[in-house]
């Protein structure tokens, strides 16, 4: 595999078209989105596959211009009164037995939610709000909404990827589907820190995306069954050949500058690495067999960790690996976790976990969080509590160890923040 540099041409008519909306949603095991008329769809979703392309190839890129309008951030208004935010979403606190705080987001659909942080520690989440656009909103760490934006990316949207830069520009990954052909044509947009639409990009291949990642130079890598990386102002600067690639998984860029992602032929699961400029420069299979590449995170150098459905309900696996080596450990993760639908690292390497909580006869789901040390001993653990059918889908972790935590519940979904007090309780179960 070798990547070839260049640009794709434009579509002239292409653009990004921002409104308002009021809502957004959490995902299922599959890519869940809602189309026009708020159908309700699902496809694929097994545990431990990978994503696959579909339909013919297709989609010409299109860029929109910078400034796209649709949901006001927080500004003075006649007399020095402040403007209400428009709150995309319909944000509204939830309650908890646990955590800081809960927002519940009163979108009625079921999609994919991403969480992020930024440079200030503020919380961005992306999801596809109630009027069948991408959503895009940003919360301080203490749960306060800061602005919130809309925008379309085609028709039938579904948010697959978000990243900060160092700047605290933000990408946003998808795709959106031709309802008359379902052929999935990814999506790549950047929003300024206020959340302005600045450009969106729909590269010219059929395919749902696997995630999207920044670099130091504030250029975006996203994981098609092609890789591609944006520079900020939307120039392709390479892409990598698809080769016998079914799907990918999450990518990172490590400090080296190095590409890092997790890709899959329909039988192996295979790391590979690429250089800042898009040359191979490994691609090694895991021993273990069949993998989610859906839930796996890598840490600052690289390694990685994995979880993956251990064959009985109620049991999963956490694997790590290393850069340098195969397989360093795995364990069976806490019986308090019925399923494990996230996973992140902190700086210090511990890893989060998040998933269902298994414990059932009440009348209401809820989410538990896990934290193991980087050699897989668990260090405890708690029930979110928020008592709403809740599901966690994506988690991200501050530099002192506070997690947040996005997913969906009978609303729509939901964010939430934890403190790393709350996760050195004793787990009630190994």
């Amino acid at each position: 595999m070798e990547a070839s540099a260049g640009a794709a041409a434009d579509d002239p008519t292409g653009g990004a078209t921002a409104g308002s909306g009021a809502s957004g949603g959490g995902g299922a095991a599959g890519r869940v989105g809602t189309g026009a008329g708020g159908a309700t769809s699902t496809s694929g979703g097994a545990s431990g596959a990978l994503g696959g392309a579909s339909g013919a190839s297709g989609g010409a890129m299109s860029t929109a211009g910078a400034g796209a309008s649709g949901t006001p951030s927080a500004g003075a208004g006649a007399g020095g009164v402040p403007q209400m935010i428009h709150d995309v979403f319909g944000s509204r606190p939830c309650e908890m037995t646990a955590g800081d705080w809960c927002q519940e987001l009163l979108t009625g659909g079921i999609h994919a939610y991403k969480i992020a942080l930024n440079s200030a520690g503020n919380v961005i989440v992306a999801s596809v709000s109630s009027a069948n656009d991408v959503g895009v909103a940003a919360y301080t760490a203490g749960g306060e909404l800061l602005w919130s934006q809309a925008f379309s990316a085609g028709s039938w949207e579904f948010v697959e990827g978000l990243a900060t830069d160092a700047s605290d520009f933000i990408f946003v990954s998808g795709s959106s589907r031709d309802e008359s052909t379902l052929v999935d044509t990814p999506f790549l947009a950047k929003l300024s820190p206020a959340g302005d639409v600045l450009w969106l990009k729909r590269p010219s291949v059929s395919s749902v995306t696997g995630g999207v990642a920044t670099d130091a130079d504030g250029n975006a890598v996203v994981a098609l069954p092609e890789v591609m990386e944006y520079s900020g102002k939307a120039e392709l600067l390479w892409s990598l050949p698809r080769g016998d690639t079914l799907g990918t998984g999450p990518i990172t860029v490590n400090a080296a500058g190095d590409v890092l992602f997790l890709r899959g032929d329909g039988m192996n699961t295979f790391l590979t690495s690429l250089s800042p400029a898009g040359a191979l420069l490994s691609d090694r299979r895991f021993a273990a067999s069949d993998p989610s590449v859906n839930r796996a995170a890598f840490d600052p150098n690289g390694d990685l960790v994995i979880v993956s459905f251990g064959g009985e309900p109620g049991k999963w696996l956490l694997w790590r690996y290393s850069t340098e080596e195969d397989l360093v450990w795995s364990v069976t993760l806490t019986r308090n976790l019925f399923t494990a639908d996230a996973v992140v690292l902190d700086a210090s390497r511990n890893i989060v976990v998040a998933g269902m909580a298994n414990a059932f006869g009440e009348s209401y789901y809820d989410t538990y969080i896990a934290k193991y040390d980087p050699d897989g001993n668990l260090l405890g653990g708690s029930p979110l509590g928020e008592r709403g059918g809740a599901s966690a889908r994506d988690l991200a972790i501050s530099p002192e160890g506070t997690v947040f935590v996005a997913g969906d519940s009978p609303s729509g979904g939901f964010i939430a923040r934890m403190s790393p007090l709350e996760l050195q309780r004793a787990p009630e179960t190994p």
